[in-house]
């Protein structure tokens, strides 16, 4: 088997495509800001990361119907702390709609992630995968990919006030093969 390919910068160029085409200047800085926070999650970088965000920055993340997001810049922190932590953060984000106006960023997107498979032993990611039929192998890697939309709310200073997500439908998840991992994956661990 081939390992797969991942373009972790997929979303960068579509929302610098998206940029090129808006006459606003704080809209076009908004997309800017955005870009900047997500390569950095991507890459890692927690403080890179937080200099894109307000000074309480709230998360909201609908699961059943409950708010699950963090609040707070220490919520907001410890939440992309723990995703590095699990090596959560290699994905790629396939923008499917980009709609964006002086106050909120709203985006569609499929999103793809590469997740070792500690991260299937408990929580929503092993119901995932019990409803395979299957149980984590935490010595092994899996492929999720799911359909999400976020709405970003900005401040007067272009920086990120949170996130609101929402997930239409399951994900799917797909244990890999070593063979298919692919290098950039691998150096990470």
């Amino acid at each position: 088997m081939q390992p797969i390919t991942l373009d972790l910068n997929m979303f960068a160029g579509q929302a610098r495509a998206k940029a090129a085409k808006l006459q606003s200047a704080r809209q076009r800085r908004m997309l800017e800001v955005y870009i900047e926070h997500t390569t950095a999650e991507v890459g890692g970088d927690i403080d890179r990361l937080m200099a894109t965000m307000c000074s309480d920055p709230r998360f909201h993340i609908w699961v059943g119907g409950s708010d699950i997001g963090p609040k707070g810049w220490d919520g907001i922190r410890d939440m992309y702390l723990h995703m590095f932590a699990t090596q959560s953060n290699f994905f790629e984000i396939d923008i499917q709609r980009l709609v964006i106006d002086d106050l909120c960023m709203v985006k569609e997107y499929v999103q793809t992630t590469l997740l070792p498979g500690t991260n299937f032993v408990n929580g929503p990611r092993a119901e995932m995968l019990r409803a395979q039929g299957e149980i984590a192998d935490p010595s092994a890697h899996y492929l999720t990919q799911g359909r999400v939309l976020i709405l970003i709310p900005f401040d007067e200073q272009c920086r990120m006030m949170g996130e609101d997500g929402f997930t239409g439908g399951g994900s799917t998840v797909r244990k890999l093969s070593d063979e298919e991992l692919p290098e950039a994956y691998r150096a990470r661990l």
